[in-house]
């Protein structure tokens, strides 16, 4: 074999090398740039995971103190889902606010004509309702109505007033109830 004939299997060789090399780094990065992505959605994934879990951590012992508090708070919810519980307005309590009503309008001078709790805003569980009263009387009371009803802890908030003459005045009211005050 002559220096010609070697050069040139060495420069054959090295091509070879070459190639082989540049084929190697393709395959390579053809193989590890999908590797990469799915590496880091991984990592981002634990990472999620471990925020979750010092949340877990630190919102754990907050509740665990809630629990023991209201220690009784997983029978009445349970009473709730389960449907068992009782309404905490019974048909003794709305029998009662009629009267209630027509003597506190009676000690300002005004008369009850009607007194009808809203049914569908007494929800189970709640301690508020709405109520609409019809009363009639002279209309300089009204202020003594308003300054009872400013002491009177139940009443939370006056929704509606109504005014209409008919022969006499006649008023109506929607007043929010609250039964726990």
């Amino acid at each position: 074999m002559n220096g010609h004939a070697v050069r040139q299997k060495y420069k054959q060789a090295l091509i070879v090398a070459i190639v082989g090399m540049l084929v190697l780094f393709l395959a390579a990065f053809l193989l590890i740039r999908p590797l990469a992505g799915k590496i880091d959605f991984a990592r981002q994934e634990i990472a999620m995971i471990e925020g979750q879990f010092k949340e877990q951590e630190i919102l754990h012992p907050a509740y665990q103190e809630l629990v023991r508090q209201h220690e009784d708070m997983a029978a009445i919810l349970a009473d709730i889902d389960a449907g068992t519980a009782t309404p905490f307005l019974i048909d003794a309590d709305i029998t009662l606010l009629p009267e209630a009503f027509r003597n506190a309008l009676g000690k300002t001078g005004l008369t009850l004509e009607t007194c009808v709790p809203d049914l569908a805003s007494i929800t189970q569980g709640e301690s508020s309702f709405l109520l609409d009263i019809g009363f009639t009387g002279n209309f300089i009371q009204l202020p003594k109505w308003f300054d009872m009803l400013e002491m009177e802890q139940r009443v939370v908030d006056v929704r509606r007033m109504t005014i209409r003459q008919d022969g006499k005045k006649q008023y109506g009211m929607t007043l929010w109830v609250n039964m726990d005050r």
